[in-house]
């Protein structure tokens, strides 16, 4: 009961957060992002990536992979 209880309250608050970051951005005049060709990401960027960051990341996916299931 008591984790339902917090499931429900953390939801509603989520709820309300976020309806407190729209009406404060329509206060301030904010409006959304228009995205150009140049800002869009596309799967040919993964081949930028370097041989460092592939290696960190599999090392990430498998020491978790090991951890988990424990």
């Amino acid at each position: 009961m008591v984790g339902t209880f917090f499931c429900i309250a953390s939801c509603l608050v989520g709820m309300i957060l976020c309806w407190m970051d729209k009406t404060a951005d329509k206060q301030e005049g904010k409006t959304e992002a228009v995205k150009t060709g140049e800002d869009m990401i596309s799967m040919k960027d993964l081949k930028l990536l370097g041989v460092d960051y592939w290696i960190i990341t599999i090392s990430c996916v498998l020491n978790y992979m090991a951890l988990f299931p424990f």
